[in-house]
């Protein structure tokens, strides 16, 4: 990235600044360009099982500066469905 300027949006996540850089419409490909698999339906019992083990597991943590439990919770259920899928 040295040598060129990009167009980036700056977005505020959770008290975090974080920096997107922006694509022009010739520069976007479709998933089936890339190469991805098709996505999976996850079955049913498979997410009750990971909420589950995320519910057990959770408790308060201070993470990211903020105390709070339910954002904890929040990360784990989002990184289960990701790897899920």
């Amino acid at each position: 990235m040295r040598g060129k300027e990009y167009l980036v949006a700056i977005f505020a996540d959770h008290g975090i600044l974080r920096a997107e850089t922006m694509r022009f419409a010739d520069e976007l490909r479709s998933p089936a360009e890339v190469g991805l698999p098709e996505k999976k339906k996850v079955p049913p019992a498979a997410v009750r099982k990971f909420e589950k083990l995320i519910s057990g597991k959770s408790k308060k943590h201070v993470w990211m500066g903020y105390q709070s439990g339910i954002v904890y919770r929040s990360f784990w259920l989002i990184l289960a469905e990701c790897h899920a899928v």
